[in-house]
């Protein structure tokens, strides 16, 4: 007998549930592709998020009314406490669409295991969490090299901010010293700086 989480109760006894569990079936197939609940709930937030936005941005005025004062101080919390306080005055507008529309489809998605007859969180699925980041990742890179160039932004990503190429050639052999000499002295202690690998004592 299948009990509620799809946990089993055999004739030898109670079953916990497991990763199966989350195996949901198939809403409908079409051809051989099977259509999940996942995938609709993905679907239907991207829907309800375009649809209320694209109604709060259809019938603009000075004196906005309840779906447009809505949808602006949505609109203004993310392009103020999201976008401007993290990535800064300068260039932060151009992003502000693909933050306004990733927040709330995380949103939804996340409010739709709370919601009567659906009640499935759709980022559960780890496999969407990681696609959604890797789109993060990807749009990240390519707006960094856009900007400095593929050098540039390497050096960004690598070499904190404030060290010059002379500090860095004179950290170097700060290291290399430290490799041959520091910790070689110090292998009969055990006590090597903390910036010596700790292999060598």
């Amino acid at each position: 007998m299948t009990l509620a989480g799809g946990s089993v109760d055999t004739a030898e006894g109670f079953v916990a549930p497991g990763p199966n569990s989350f195996d949901l079936p198939p809403v409908f197939s079409v051809g051989n592709f099977d259509v999940t609940k996942p995938m609709l709930q993905l679907l239907l937030a991207a829907v309800l998020v375009f649809g209320f936005f694209y109604a709060a941005a259809k019938q603009r005025s000075m004196v906005p009314g309840k779906l447009q004062f809505i949808g602006e101080s949505a609109y203004g919390f993310v392009r103020n406490s999201i976008a401007r306080d993290i990535i800064g005055s300068r260039d932060f507008m151009r992003f502000v669409p693909y933050l306004l529309a990733l927040f709330f489809f995380i949103l939804l998605n996340n409010f739709f295991g709370s919601i009567p007859f659906i009640q499935f969180p759709t980022f559960s699925r780890a496999g969407m969490v990681y696609g959604l980041a890797g789109l993060s990742w990807v749009i990240y890179n390519v707006a960094g090299i856009r900007r400095h160039g593929f050098l540039g932004y390497l050096k960004l990503q690598t070499v904190p901010a404030g060290i010059t190429g002379a500090m860095l050639i004179l950290r170097w052999f700060h290291w290399s010293s430290c490799r041959t000499s520091s910790c070689a002295r110090s292998r009969s202690r055990c006590d090597c700086s903390p910036t010596c690998s700790p292999d060598t004592c």
